[in-house]
């Protein structure tokens, strides 16, 4: 998924993304989405290719439903 996707699906800025995105490389010492893959696979072996945002989506849902606009 590109940055854009991934913000358009969150609700989210894309620049929000790109930060996120940034400070995951940084944490995993990678310089880009790739190198962050190879870094994973090389960590998790077993873990298959998918990684599942599950967990995430949902903490998203909740912050929404219990953040209130004036």
């Amino acid at each position: 998924m590109t940055q854009k996707m991934i913000a358009l699906e969150f609700g989210i800025s894309i620049n929000t993304v790109g930060d996120l995105a940034t400070n995951a490389y940084r944490k995993v010492d990678v310089h880009g989405s790739a190198a962050a893959v190879h870094a994973h696979r090389d960590a998790h072996f077993y873990c298959g290719t998918r990684v599942d945002f599950g967990p995430i989506r949902e903490r998203l849902k909740a912050s929404r439903s219990t953040s209130s606009c004036p």
